[in-house]
């Protein structure tokens, strides 16, 4: 009994807690950030796949691997942009797990979104350079978890976003010319209304 009295005691402080807007905006900054980073590896892998298949296309023509010609990139140029890569998913699973780790409860969303970073960032670090232009379908299998994530990602900075604003809401300040615009509608109406009962 002291048991669940104590989760459900931790749970109302979550609860609160969420509802703080300086909390809120804190996570608000995070979850945006992390988002950017989801979106930051798309467009890496994306762009390490082209460079797949212009460096395949350019490899069927010649023999030279070492130097990249023109728009082609070298296969040193691939191996730096695939660690780039490997160390923004380590980056984005770490934060994940960060989020994820700061409340005990979390929603089932949040625990997918951490073991997609995951398993995303496992299937880039087994993988070298090498075996990426064997089989360049590896990279595009790794571009749909990547999206899914990115958008899961967005949704929630965005939900986190839409939140922070319902607070900002009663700080700001009523413009004068509106706070006129309705003392002016209700003297029409109390006009109205006198005119009426007489």
């Amino acid at each position: 009994m002291e048991q669940e009295l104590g989760d459900q005691i931790d749970q109302l402080a979550q609860s609160l807690a969420r509802l703080d807007p300086s909390q809120t905006q804190d996570s608000e900054g995070s979850a945006r950030q992390v988002a950017s980073d989801a979106q930051q590896l798309r467009q890496q892998i994306e762009s390490l796949s082209e460079q797949a298949e212009q460096f395949n296309q350019r490899s069927a023509g010649e023999a030279n691997e070492t130097e990249g010609t023109g728009n082609t990139p070298s296969l040193a140029q691939m191996r730096e942009q695939l660690e780039n890569s490997q160390a923004l998913a380590e980056n984005l699973s770490q934060q994940l797990a960060q989020q994820r780790g700061g409340t005990t409860q979390t929603l089932r969303g949040e625990a997918n979104a951490v073991g997609t970073a995951r398993s995303i960032r496992q299937q880039l670090t087994r993988q070298n350079i090498e075996d990426f232009l064997a089989q360049p379908e590896l990279l595009q299998a790794l571009l749909q978890p990547i999206v899914e994530l990115e958008g899961a990602l967005r949704a929630q900075a965005e939900l986190e976003s839409a939140a922070t604003q319902l607070f900002s809401a009663d700080e700001e300040a009523i413009p004068d010319a509106y706070r006129e615009l309705v003392e002016q509608y209700y003297r029409t109406l109390s006009e109205g209304d006198s005119g009426g009962a007489r």
